[in-house]
């Protein structure tokens, strides 16, 4: 996977937060952070849609459900 960097520019640009599986507002970057502190239902998944996701040529879904692999 690639690297995402927790910088102010991607969480800006990051879709999680308007997520419908994302059950906290304040939630973001979940693809260059840690796992989502709550159980997350999925209710749909906006990361291959995210501009973040994009441009950091990534693949997959559910970062808030997947374990980072750095």
């Amino acid at each position: 996977m690639n690297y995402v960097p927790d910088v102010p520019e991607n969480v800006e640009r990051c879709s999680c937060p308007g997520c419908t599986s994302n059950p906290l507002e304040e939630g973001a970057l979940y693809c260059g952070r840690d796992l989502h502190p709550e159980h997350v239902g999925r209710k749909g998944c906006e990361c291959g849609r995210c501009p973040v996701f994009l441009s950091y040529q990534l693949s997959g879904e559910y970062f808030c459900e997947a374990p980072l692999h750095r």
